[in-house]
């Protein structure tokens, strides 16, 4: 498991993450898929922050459908079609998040000062594209794969001087407890498994105190009860795509050309990818290997516990059961292999694609007035300064 032995933040996938991409080796995160590592920037206990979650995306990203575009005005994706777009639109996240958080703070009857000198920095990781078997023979489907050394784009965070340090140094035990609440709520004590389950509900930045608070208010401001039916209507659109006469004949033709190549039982590409996802969670063992790394005596021995390795990105990562892992990616590679030449001989891609588009114009063409007033509506109410 990669550690960062820092405090974690799931932050929450967008609603409106495309289908197609749940049913690639790894595109955007599908809505309701919880990454595998939870990382943060939120304010530690010592003052300082974390890195930001890496953001990993397709080398190329897929042509957005009718539906995909009018969501990505709700949900703020399209802005970061570009190098430069996503750059731009990290930065004013960020100081929306630091705004909102003095202010949310400030509620709570705490100054937060908002720390507005932190640098964010958005790269691209130059590799195959996601799906080719080029990509598929360097990283098999990117399950056991360090996301770091995965192509597409990482968004790199530099601390910065925190300007809360003496106000936080001059607490008392209780009072800096009572700060950490208020700034990151509950859910950091709370287990992995409850996390996942709070995540999967939609209800863990309820927990997260101000600092879920501000997530949403940058990723959800479109919340609101005139809008609830057609947002009900676009879930239960996504939800039945999943299920469609013509995607599910691809999927069958998918998964025969799988069992041909030796790997029978398949459903479609993203239940393959979920499930060795699982697997490989479970090899890790998460949460042993958070107990064993926070419990180490990092300052009496540094070289850490039987299994730790840092990689070249200083990042370090407990193998708890080298066998297992070492079965696990001679296996995913071959899976992989096999995805990607199926993938190829039935035109999977584009086929899939065009399925998409054309289910999503329908939909719009039903709802455009509903769907117009909620993206009109969410661009007025987020801002962007």
């Amino acid at each position: 498991m990669r550690i960062h032995r820092r405090a974690g933040l799931a932050i929450l996938g967008v609603a409106a993450a495309l289908v197609i991409a749940a049913c690639t080796p790894n595109g955007q995160i599908p809505s309701g898929e919880m990454p595998s590592e939870l990382t943060s920037d939120a304010t530690a206990s010592d003052g300082t922050t974390s890195e930001p979650p890496v953001v990993e995306t397709p080398a190329t990203p897929a042509p957005l459908g009718a539906l995909d575009e009018i969501m990505s005005r709700i949900s703020v994706v399209g802005a970061q079609d570009t190098l430069q777009d996503e750059q731009a639109f990290r930065e004013a996240e960020q100081r929306h998040r630091e705004e909102f958080l003095a202010a949310c703070m400030a509620e709570q009857g705490f100054t937060y000062l908002p720390r507005l000198n932190q640098t964010v920095t958005v790269v691209e990781v130059a590799g195959p594209e996601w799906g080719s078997r080029e990509f598929a023979e360097q990283f098999g489907l990117g399950v056991s794969t360090a996301p770091s050394g995965l192509p597409g784009r990482s968004v790199i965070s530099g601390d910065g001087i925190d300007p809360n340090q003496e106000y936080l140094a001059a607490m008392s035990e209780a009072e800096r407890e009572a700060f950490d609440y208020a700034l990151t709520g509950d859910w950091l004590s709370l287990s992995l498994d409850v996390v996942t389950e709070l995540w999967e509900a939609g209800e863990l930045s309820g927990r997260q105190g101000c600092w879920g608070r501000a997530s949403d208010a940058w990723w959800q401001p479109a919340q609101n009860d005139e809008f609830a039916a057609i947002e009900n209507e676009v879930v239960a659109f996504w939800n039945a795509i999943e299920v469609n006469p013509q995607l599910l004949v691809l999927d069958n033709e998918w998964a025969a050309c799988l069992a041909e190549a030796g790997f029978a039982g398949q459903q479609n590409p993203a239940q393959l990818r979920w499930a060795l996802q699982e697997e490989w969670a479970f090899i890790q063992d998460g949460e042993a290997s958070m107990e064993i790394v926070a419990n180490w005596d990092w300052a009496a021995e540094p070289e850490g516990p039987p299994g730790w390795i840092v990689g070249e990105d200083g990042v370090g990562t407990l193998v708890m059961d080298a066998a297992a892992e070492a079965n696990f990616r001679e296996r995913e590679w071959a899976i992989a292999l096999a995805d990607a030449d199926c993938r190829a001989s039935l035109d999977f891609a584009a086929r899939q694609l065009a399925i998409n588009h054309q289910l999503q114009q329908e939909f719009v063409d039903q709802h455009r007035d509903e769907l117009e007033a909620w993206a009109t509506y969410a661009e007025q109410s987020r801002q962007f300064s």
